[in-house]
């Protein structure tokens, strides 16, 4: 009987764990909180350690826009090379946020914000980041709760280093 009852007892733990996954459902980073790292930018670096506007390469056909700016926080900084022109590590860590301001001309008027934020365990995330545009003023134009719908298959093409194409086109 006793038997039986550990027995009946270690098969429903094996159950629980089973069902328990590292993406935990309900846990969702939130697109406020995104804006809210990315107005923090005293921490971030500009790609290249440049601040002025960049043309973005014909190829990409002006996917978000024609003329940007690209900063990283600095965990994603943790993962690049000095002249912070491209990954030094296979991956991004998890906390990463990469930026990227969309212009309408060089030294123009800001258009857009497209972020990257690196967290695979949250219930938002879409190929491990959550993907949010918003508009200059922070109103979300493209929500984090898509999960990347409309993201994933441009930023998987090619080379791409953990699924940024920057450093492929600037």
């Amino acid at each position: 009987m006793k038997f039986n009852i550990k027995l009946l007892s270690l098969i429903a733990l094996v159950a629980l764990i089973s069902c328990t996954s590292k993406k935990q459902e309900g846990v969702l980073v939130s697109d406020e909180s995104i804006w809210s790292i990315a107005r923090t930018v005293s921490s971030f670096s500009y790609l290249h350690n440049r601040t002025d506007t960049l043309v973005a390469d014909p190829a990409t056909n002006g996917s978000h826009g024609n003329f940007v700016r690209i900063r990283f926080n600095q965990k994603a900084i943790s993962a690049m090379n000095d002249s912070l022109s491209g990954l030094s590590k296979t991956f991004f860590p998890n906390g990463s946020l990469i930026l990227k301001e969309i212009y309408d001309q060089s030294g123009g008027s800001l258009l857009e914000y497209a972020v990257m934020y690196k967290s695979p365990e949250a219930a938002n995330s879409g190929s491990g980041w959550i993907w949010v545009e918003f508009n200059p003023n922070g109103i979300v134009e493209y929500s984090g709760i898509r999960k990347g719908d409309q993201c994933i298959s441009c930023h998987a093409r090619g080379n791409n280093a953990d699924l940024v194409q920057t450093f492929l086109y600037h």
